[in-house]
């Protein structure tokens, strides 16, 4: 997972839709809508709810939208991760798996 996959992922909940987040970033739609899913498949999570008339946010998206937040606001003096952000997001991950899947 890299900073963009969040940068993106809250662009589109901000947005609430693929095509005004990508307008927004400056790239074209289905690069971050692969981009989303990607990130989605990392964690194994559904993060959105995708429909024609745009995305509505899970309850384990909305989780992940707080913390991807919170990463995006801390300062970037060293792009690796700290021990205890690596066990926040951990953490983090096994509260999202013990959450059922969307379906």
């Amino acid at each position: 997972m890299e900073l963009r996959h969040l940068r993106y992922f809250v662009a589109v909940c901000e947005a609430l839709n693929f095509t005004k987040a990508a307008a927004q970033l400056r790239i074209a739609q289905p690069a971050l809508s692969r981009q989303v899913q990607d990130l989605e498949d990392e964690i194994g999570v559904d993060l959105l709810k995708r429909s024609p008339r745009g995305v509505t946010i899970t309850a384990e998206g909305k989780l992940f939208l707080e913390e991807a937040r919170e990463v995006l606001r801390r300062p970037r003096m060293n792009p690796a991760m700290s021990p205890i952000d690596t066990w926040r997001f951990e953490k983090f991950q096994k509260h999202l798996a013990s959450l059922p899947r969307a379906i």
